[in-house]
C-alpha cells in the first residue's frame, strides 16, 4: 500500500500523517485522515515531460482498417491535452496531412523515422489491436468493441517510456447497443468509440474526476 502511495505525493503525505497520528494514539482521526486519500478523482498515470510530442493513433497491422477513425482520435486527444495544460504538441495537422499525401511513404517509415522528421522528442503512440463490431443480420442495432496499446516512447532512443513494467497500457472500450442510421450506416456507433476511445487515452495523463464505479488504485489491491 504505501508503495503505490508513493507515487501520488499527495496520497503519501495524507498517508504518512496518518501513521504519524496512530503511532501517537490519535486513533480517532485516522478515519478522517483516510477519507481524504479518495477525493473523487483519479491521478494521472504518467505526466509527460516538457518536450515535443507528437501523438499517432493507428492499427499497425491494417493502417487503413481505423483511416478517418484514428484521426479524429489524434486531434481529439491533442485537443484534450493542450486544454488540461499539456500543450508540447506536435501539430496533428501536418502529421495527417504528410500521410494523407504520402501514403507509401508513410508506411514504410518507422515510429523513430517520423518522429525525426517532425523533430518530436516523445511520441503518445496508440496501436488500435483489435475492432471488432457486432451488427446481427436484419437488426437495426449494433455495438462494438475496440483494444488500443498505449505507450510513451523516446524518440531519440526507441525505449519505452512509459508504461516501463508492462510495455504497453491496454485501453479497452466497449460501446452500449446502438441504432444503425436509416441507410444502415455504423456512424453513430463510431462516434461512441472515437469519443470514448479519446476520452480514455488522454485521461492517462492528467488529473479527472472518476468514471461511476471506478475504484482509485489503492482498493484494486
Amino acid at each position: 500500500m504505501i508503495f503505490r502511495c508513493i507515487s501520488h505525493p499527495r496520497r503519501a503525505i495524507l498517508a504518512v500523517t496518518a501513521l504519524l497520528l496512530l503511532c501517537a494514539g490519535g486513533c480517532q482521526y485516522i478515519g478522517a485522515i483516510f477519507d481524504k486519500l479518495d477525493d473523487g478523482k483519479s491521478p494521472a498515470e504518467y505526466t509527460p515531460t516538457r518536450e515535443d510530442m507528437l501523438i499517432l493513433v493507428e492499427d499497425s497491422k491494417n493502417p487503413d482498417l481505423i483511416g478517418t477513425l484514428g484521426e479524429r482520435v489524434t486531434n481529439n486527444v491533442a485537443e484534450d491535452l493542450t486544454t488540461h495544460k499539456i500543450n508540447q504538441l506536435i501539430d496533428t495537422k501536418k502529421v495527417l496531412e504528410f500521410r494523407a499525401e504520402n501514403r507509401e511513404q508513410y508506411q514504410k517509415m518507422s515510429l523513430l523515422a517520423l518522429a525525426h522528421m517532425f523533430k518530436a522528442r516523445q511520441v503518445l503512440y496508440a496501436d488500435v489491436v483489435s475492432f471488432t463490431v457486432s451488427a446481427p443480420i436484419g437488426s437495426e442495432t449494433a455495438k462494438g468493441t475496440l483494444t488500443a496499446h498505449v505507450k510513451i516512447v523516446d524518440a531519440q532512443t526507441g525505449d519505452t517510456r512509459w508504461p516501463q513494467d508492462a510495455g504497453t497500457r491496454i485501453v479497452t472500450v466497449e460501446s452500449p447497443t446502438l441504432p444503425l442510421k436509416a441507410d444502415g450506416s455504423l456512424e453513430p456507433l463510431n462516434d461512441y468509440i472515437v469519443d470514448r476511445l479519446s476520452q480514455k487515452i488522454s485521461e492517462l495523463f492528467y488529473e479527472h474526476p472518476k468514471a461511476n464505479g471506478e475504484q482509485s488504485e489503492e482498493m484494486d489491491n
